[in-house]
């Protein structure tokens, strides 16, 4: 939520852990000195409410951070050099594509936000389409687990499989049956992305990962929703996708009321 040329973002209380009591303090008073120590790790973002809870019960409520819109700081800077596509683009990617493998490796590395060397780690018995699960280990120090499968990555699975001939317990490989390298999938994303008339500087693969959380979030997704979905164990890698879903949609509203198409006195 934008206010006074802020953007306000609301951490959930169940984003960080803390012991329920110590000889330090109570759970309130850990909170508290994390807020200060997110706001110092944040900057030039500001921690600028803290509701604390009973201190008898420990009953915490949300934090409320505010991030200047347009501020020049180093994370400012960083956010601005996040690449991703539009929903336009996206389906434009996707569309193009017609290898049955590769429809549904992009697929399913948008989906679940799955960097370029995690894609050649899936194996078969890590996707199981009865139950529509896919188990993701995720690098980097990153947690992964078992995450849904949705109508569409069950059909373009399905259809990659009854291609295989080949007896590889990996789910993407190489003509030579090995897991599909790196520079195989640079290579895909760049010509993929050049057919579907995506702009040369996001045709890396890691910007689908930036896509899926950014349209997430756009979408309504709760941060620790969106947080847990890309394994991210700091709020902090997340909360920099919520500056740009802002910014987003924020474009997308100057050019739809600058159309003409809506009513005016």
């Amino acid at each position: 939520m934008r206010v006074n040329d802020h953007i306000r973002v609301t951490i959930p209380h169940d984003s960080f852990f803390f012991p329920m009591a110590t000889k330090k303090g109570t759970v309130s008073e850990h909170r508290l000195v994390m807020a200060q120590h997110l706001g110092r790790c944040l900057q030039p973002w500001e921690v600028v409410h803290h509701k604390d809870g009973d201190r008898r019960n420990n009953a915490l409520e949300n934090l409320v951070l505010t991030i200047p819109a347009h501020h020049n700081g180093l994370h400012t800077h960083k956010v601005n050099r996040l690449k991703y596509l539009t929903q336009d683009e996206t389906k434009a990617l996707l569309r193009v594509i017609v290898n049955k493998r590769d429809k549904a490796l992009f697929l399913i590395a948008y989906r679940h936000g799955l960097r370029i060397s995690e894609i050649g780690m899936i194996e078969r018995s890590d996707v199981d389409l009865e139950r529509w699960r896919i188990r993701i280990v995720r690098l980097k120090n990153s947690n992964g687990g078992e995450y849904p499968l949705q109508a569409d990555e069950v059909k373009a699975i399905k259809a990659h499989l009854k291609e295989r001939k080949d007896a590889s317990p990996y789910l993407f490989t190489s003509a030579r049956q090995t897991p599909i390298s790196r520079r195989s999938l640079d290579y895909h994303m760049k010509r993929y992305g050049e057919m579907a008339g995506i702009p040369e500087e996001k045709r890396h693969f890691h910007v689908l990962k930036h896509s899926i959380a950014t349209h997430m979030l756009e979408a309504g997704g709760d941060l620790r929703f969106v947080q847990d979905w890309l394994g991210h164990k700091n709020i902090q890698n997340t909360v920099i996708y919520a500056s740009i879903s802002n910014r987003a949609r924020d474009d997308q509203a100057r050019r739809v009321f600058a159309s003409g198409m809506i009513a005016r006195e």
